[in-house]
């Protein structure tokens, strides 16, 4: 195992790679790891294994509040620079969400507690295959329990921490990365903080 930078994999078309693993068991996501770490070839089976472990599909009129949650975890990859003032940054937030939802369009959200999980594929430009999870939950067991994120940030603002995980069964390489933001733009409470944790599996070539 070894410690790398804060960049993360972009997938084609400019998406951004993000993926889940597994963290506490009070959690659940052991459950998501696996699925993380092996093609996607069949949605519906990995769908079945989820709903099987505990999780259910957020129902359609669920959606929009989610889609938020979402900008809010990986609001950081989304732009440059988090703007300074209140106003400009609930312009912000409201743009990052739009962005979520165009591009989770179709793809089923899973629920379990306060977790939010995202399942889905793509091919990289290099034509290799990846499966993306994507995570978010307020509880910071999300983050802690993997990769020692600090309980408390010296600051509101973004940290992440990744290592990189090689010869991992069924992937040329798994990515985790936790992420935190923390944010002092809603007066009650004082500071949001969502939690995100993200594993990226690639696989050389598509077997024959």
């Amino acid at each position: 195992m070894r410690r790398k930078g804060h960049h993360l994999a972009r997938a084609a078309a400019g998406s951004i790679c993000l993926l889940v693993a597994a963290v506490s068991p009070a959690l659940a996501l052991d459950q998501a790891f696996a699925p993380c770490q092996t093609r996607h070839d069949d949605a519906g089976a990995y769908h079945a294994a989820l709903a099987e472990a505990g999780w259910r599909i957020a129902a359609r009129s669920d959606r929009a509040p989610l889609m938020e949650r979402l900008a809010d975890g990986f609001l950081p990859d989304l732009s440059a620079a988090i703007p300074a003032d209140n106003a400009a940054l609930s312009g912000f937030r409201k743009d990052a969400a739009s962005v979520w939802t165009r591009y989770v369009a179709d793809r089923p959200l899973f629920l379990r507690d306060d977790v939010l999980l995202l399942i889905a594929g793509y091919v990289n430009d290099a034509g290799q295959e990846a499966v993306q999870c994507w995570a978010v939950s307020s509880d910071p067991a999300l983050t802690d329990a993997h990769l020692n994120m600090p309980e408390t940030p010296p600051d509101a603002g973004f940290h992440r921490q990744e290592t990189v995980l090689d010869g991992q069964p069924g992937a040329d390489q798994v990515k985790l990365s936790a992420m935190r933001l923390m944010l002092p733009y809603v007066p009650d409470p004082p500071l949001l903080s969502e939690n995100a944790l993200i594993v990226t599996s690639i696989f050389p070539s598509h077997p024959e």
